[in-house]
């Protein structure tokens, strides 16, 4: 959950709206709102995305992305650890 509320601060402290974030990256603005309120994982993909529009390396983006999904038992439970892969 840290990693979603780290980029609902990334995205408020550069007055971005979800809905803006959204067509930057290429999905709705509701699945952004899902994101940034535990209630979906976002893809490594995607975080590398949402990552890259607020400039953050690819490497604190895995890290945080990893560590969502293996500590946070609860909403962030549906994804496993197979889809940890090499974004290249």
């Amino acid at each position: 959950m840290r990693l979603a509320l780290t980029f609902k601060e990334f995205r408020k402290d550069r007055g971005m709206t979800q809905k803006e974030l959204a067509l930057i990256v290429g999905v709705k603005d509701n699945y952004i709102w899902m994101i940034e309120n535990g209630r979906r994982v976002p893809s490594l993909n995607l975080c590398f995305k949402i990552g890259d529009v607020f400039g953050a390396s690819k490497g604190w983006v895995h890290s945080m992305w990893f560590n969502a999904v293996r500590v946070d038992h609860g909403r962030w439970r549906e994804k496993s650890y197979e889809t940890v892969r090499d974004p290249r």
